[in-house]
């Protein structure tokens, strides 16, 4: 969770007047990013004992159009979200299996061999 601390300072960089909604696994990750230009934050809850509270976090999702969606790094879990979720560009990098999820997909072979996995975004 904290290597997507300076994967959001560059998204908001990159996109200073966009919306941006981040999508955390449990509500006490939200502490660390609120003050980094996170216009909304929003819990997936997908643990084996908060079913429901997942299913009714997608359907609230659905509601909603994104222009661009992106997972820095394509778990499977992000793979099944990221197809449950409505938006115009969904960019994750390429994995076989999971790229169906998804509208762009971009080669990230190199930074899998750098050191730190800042240096590539």
């Amino acid at each position: 969770m904290f290597f997507l601390l300076p994967f959001v300072k560059q998204m908001r960089t990159a996109y200073p007047d966009a919306h941006i909604t981040l999508l955390l696994s449990q509500p006490w990750q939200g502490q660390i990013f609120e003050e980094i230009g996170i216009d909304n934050i929003v819990y997936s809850n997908f643990l084996a004992g908060k079913l429901w509270s997942f299913y009714k976090q997608m359907q609230q999702l659905k509601t909603q159009m994104f222009d661009l969606l992106v997972t820095p790094y394509s778990s499977s879990e992000d793979s099944l979200i990221a197809s449950m979720i409505p938006a115009r560009n969904k960019v994750a990098s390429d994995h076989p299996g999971r790229n169906s999820a998804f509208t762009h997909v971009f080669d990230n072979s190199m930074a899998r061999n750098t050191a730190h996995s800042v240096s590539y975004f």
